[in-house]
């Protein structure tokens, strides 16, 4: 569970400094693109974790 929380606030994190540098989005929306972000890895991490624990790969 924490590694998957800790992968997951790596990625938001650093697409929200991608976000800030690069495309020079406004604070608000890359902190909410990072909250998207962060949701979005956590339940892919989870539904994969699962998938293949259930598979046995």
């Amino acid at each position: 569970m924490v590694r998957r929380l800790v992968i997951a606030a790596i990625l938001a994190v650093l697409l929200v400094v991608l976000q800030l540098v690069f495309a020079h989005a406004g604070i608000g929306a890359a902190l909410l693109t990072g909250l998207i972000a962060f949701v979005v890895a956590f339940v892919v991490l989870l539904v994969s974790d699962r998938w293949f624990t259930k598979t046995g790969r």
